[in-house]
């Protein structure tokens, strides 16, 4: 991604203003984060923005770009900051890396963060998990290593005032939408949900005029106002035409275990959309594509993983995203007694 001095200002700008808000500070401590491309770049630039000590950034080559990609757009940002940051970008990976910083992210280019990789971090050091806790995929980080190590770990509160960050996905599913040709306005949606997406996706679509029909736990879309609730999956079933449906269900690896892949696709295949928005869960994304449904993402996603990343909202969803984990770490970071506030940390894992 190419970006021109008025838009690295603005980025600057906003990635200031997350960190006053939420009194972002890092200051004496040092971080392991990742680099990555595009909008992801600002990760470690958050970092030193907020002063860490040294941010060491481990990239690799991915499926959204190469590692000289990745060095060119994080230069290139902190080139912007008019600041000399303490930034390190690692091309390579020894492992010994995790016993020498006092943050480690859970992101995706340190992922998995494994037993061998825990038992080797310091006394006091600490794991923000960079999302809402109830999202950790199970995978991801052996939380059963950190208690045995006293390694604390939290997600993020991203529906925190100063964040808000879930906000930002009812635009990216009309965005998805509105990119395969559906209109939203006068559309009929079917949104398939048993998690905290349900409420801002379908309140986007109903502020945008479509006809919403929804599909699962009750409580889930309990402050959207929309009274078309047809139950959850296994059983439920729409009685009219449908233009187009979202998924947004937990996948099993993150403890969704009723809306197995089967029971998705299955779904799916029966109400025969024109068009599927995978945001999240467990479906047979080649199975709906021989069916003739257009996907988006056209290419299938790993286990777990997200359909729609917020980057396709804009830049300013990530930079909320990483702020909040930033802020978890530091609260986490300077609270050992494990006394901390609650505003921006989740524990409930």
């Amino acid at each position: 991604m190419r970006f021109d001095a008025l838009y690295l200002r603005n980025v600057v700008d906003s990635i200031e203003q997350r960190i006053k808000a939420t009194r972002l500070d890092l200051s004496g401590l040092t971080v392991f984060t990742e680099a990555a491309t595009g909008a992801y770049c600002v990760t470690p630039v958050i970092a030193a923005m907020a002063g860490a000590k040294e941010v060491a950034a481990f990239t690799r080559d991915s499926r959204f770009g190469k590692i000289d990609d990745v060095v060119r757009d994080t230069n290139c940002l902190i080139r912007s900051t008019g600041r000399a940051l303490p930034v390190s970008i690692l091309r390579e990976m020894t492992g010994d890396e995790y016993s020498r910083y006092d943050i480690v992210t859970n992101s995706g280019h340190l992922r998995p963060i494994t037993r061998e990789h825990i038992m080797m971090m310091r006394p006091g050091a600490v794991i923000p998990l960079m999302y809402e806790s109830w999202e950790l995929r199970r995978t991801d980080v052996d939380l059963a290593a950190c208690r045995e190590r006293g390694i604390r770990y939290a997600g993020t509160n991203e529906h925190h005032r100063m964040l808000q960050v879930f906000d930002f996905l009812g635009p990216l599913v009309i965005k998805a939408l509105h990119q395969c040709f559906v209109p939203v306005l006068g559309s009929r949606v079917a949104v398939i949900s048993n998690n905290a997406f349900a409420e801002p996706v379908t309140q986007c679509l109903v502020q945008n005029r479509a006809e919403v029909f929804c599909v699962g736990p009750e409580n889930c879309f309990a402050g959207t106002g929309v009274s078309r609730l047809y139950g959850e999956l296994p059983g439920a079933e729409l009685d009219q035409r449908i233009d187009a449906c979202v998924i947004a269900t937990t996948p099993s690896i993150a403890g969704g275990e009723q809306y197995t892949r089967d029971v998705v696709t299955e779904f799916v295949m029966k109400t025969r959309p024109a068009t599927c928005i995978h945001v999240w869960g467990d479906i047979d994304h080649q199975a709906l594509r021989q069916a003739e449904v257009l996907m988006v993402p056209a290419e299938p996603v790993s286990d777990g993983h997200q359909g729609l990343v917020m980057s396709g909202a804009g830049i300013e969803p990530v930079i909320r995203l990483i702020v909040g984990g930033f802020k978890v770490a530091e609260v986490l970071a300077r609270n050992a007694d494990g006394e901390f506030d609650l505003g921006f940390c989740q524990i409930d894992i």
